[in-house]
């Protein structure tokens, strides 16, 4: 699956896949379902895992972060070093990273996300911030999906990663398109301590969405930041294939962090 690799944008994940929907089969997307389905099984693995990242009274009171760190190319991507900030408000993000060949920008934009790469602004539509979420940030996601009530929560059942068995829980908003072929997410939770090992998630291409490329997060290195517990080292890889295109080494998280409602703008004229 060589044209996965340009789904690694820098240090914004998996925005940069222009060229994607040309490579991916355009199947016919599956409908919506009419209601959300919550086993109990896997709502209880959700609540065990946010538990253990501190808890959701605990993670529902950090309404904002700025992450920052530094990343590496792996032996199955670009061999690239360089920074990166991770921002989030609220449903807003903002991936911003630079290296030696120059900076890039992803923003959600307040409903008009857009990328900026080599000082170019591309607009990119809505689906794509839909399927994105900042790595870092396990618990303030899971809560959020345990929360909103039109997603599903499904049990996967039992597996291993490496020597560690894991339990797997499937959630998704599945009520409506495209939400519901974008946000398909799959969590592995440590079955001993109930934080989250990996979550496999979707690069839906800009122009198909149901065009999309299956990528994971692995996670390691927790540590505790104002109560709540967070990752602090990040591998991305295409789902299955075994080779690490990146990893994010996080140097700090700075929780409710001043984060200005401009920074989810793209600036004017793609000056970075």
């Amino acid at each position: 699956m060589r044209f996965a690799r340009i789904a690694v944008f820098i240090c914004l994940v998996f925005a940069a896949i222009s060229r994607l929907s040309a490579q991916v089969p355009q199947l016919s997307p599956p409908l919506p379902i009419n209601s959300p389905v919550r086993d109990p099984q896997a709502v209880a693995a959700v609540q065990g895992a946010i538990s253990a990242l501190g808890g959701g009274t605990l993670i529902g009171q950090q309404q904002s972060w700025a992450v920052e760190g530094t990343f590496t190319g792996g032996a199955g991507g670009p061999t690239q070093t360089g920074t990166f900030t991770w921002e989030a408000a609220g449903s807003e993000y903002r991936f911003a990273g630079s290296n030696s060949t120059g900076k890039s920008l992803f923003v959600t934009g307040h409903g008009k996300p857009s990328q900026i790469n080599a000082g170019k602004t591309q607009a990119l539509p809505q689906h794509m911030a839909r399927a994105m979420f900042v790595p870092a940030l396990v618990g303030p996601v899971l809560l959020q999906e345990l929360q909103n009530q039109s997603y599903s929560i499904r049990y996967g059942g039992t597996d291993t990663i490496g020597n560690e068995s894991v339990v797997m829980v499937m959630t998704a908003a599945e009520t409506t398109y495209p939400d519901n072929v974008v946000t398909p997410q799959t969590w592995y939770f440590d079955a001993s301590t109930g934080l989250p090992v990996r979550v496999d998630f979707r690069s839906p291409a800009p122009k198909y969405a149901p065009a999309y490329v299956t990528e994971s997060f692995d996670y390691s290195d927790f540590r505790a930041v104002g109560g709540a517990i967070f990752p602090f080292q990040v591998s991305l890889s295409i789902s299955g294939s075994g080779e690490v295109l990146q990893t994010f080494s996080v140097n700090s998280i700075s929780v409710n962090a001043s984060v200005a409602s401009s920074d989810f703008d793209a600036p004017a004229g793609g000056a970075l």
